[in-house]
């Protein structure tokens, strides 16, 4: 490499050392260091261009969730969480007056009127379903429901007081919580296929009774 003059450094002052483009050139160390500088630091418009690899797959997971949710499922957790929130909040009260299992019971014979009337208008809507074929298969669903929350309730109680770590009432309703979420699943997948069946489903369905 050639020999760079002392004069080419541009020395301002004491303190200062400028070296010009051609001084650096003269060197044959400007094209390499550059070489070098843009494989180890890719430019930033390349790194926003490219996400991190677990940012792209945590993406492709959640795309993958979202196509796996059945039709009208987001919906049916609103409006079943509001009829089970109804239905748990008043057995509360009929408890005083009831038996735990006949408070369960009777308490969802009341979510059942809620969950009907949003079901049908926001969750299952344009069913070809007569009302009457609605409101019948709703009926027996729920019933079937109802047998499924109470016999879950009652053996989850019955485990967590044998454990002796809650006191009863708090047991009672977590046993309560837990037999609704059950049936909860039950029920959509019930309603979906019977109650608020629609098009070549709602006529098959029909034709079988």
């Amino acid at each position: 490499a050639a020999k760079v003059p002392a004069w080419r450094c541009g020395v301002s002052s004491p303190g200062s050392l400028e070296m010009t483009d051609a001084s650096f050139e003269a060197g044959g160390l400007g094209n390499a260091a550059s070489a070098h500088t843009a494989q180890v630091w890719p430019s930033p418009s390349s790194r926003e261009a490219r996400p991190p690899l677990a940012l792209a797959r945590a993406d492709r997971v959640a795309r993958s969730l979202l196509r796996a949710i059945p039709e009208g499922a987001p919906r049916f957790l609103v409006a079943g969480g509001l009829a089970s929130l109804f239905n748990w909040l008043v057995r509360f009260p009929l408890s005083d007056i009831l038996p735990f299992e006949l408070a369960v019971g009777v308490a969802y014979a009341f979510g059942m009127g809620v969950g009907f009337a949003l079901y049908r208008s926001w969750v299952f809507p344009g069913s070809t379903l007569p009302l009457p074929t609605q409101a019948s298969r709703f009926i027996a669903v729920n019933t079937a429901g109802v047998g499924v929350v109470m016999i879950s309730a009652k053996l989850l109680v019955v485990a967590v007081e044998s454990s002796a770590l809650l006191p009863i009432s708090t047991a009672e309703g977590v046993a309560h919580a837990f037999a609704i979420v059950l049936g909860a699943v039950l029920n959509f997948l019930g309603h979906r296929a019977l109650t608020f069946a629609r098009g070549a489903a709602a006529s098959r369905s029909a034709a079988s009774g």
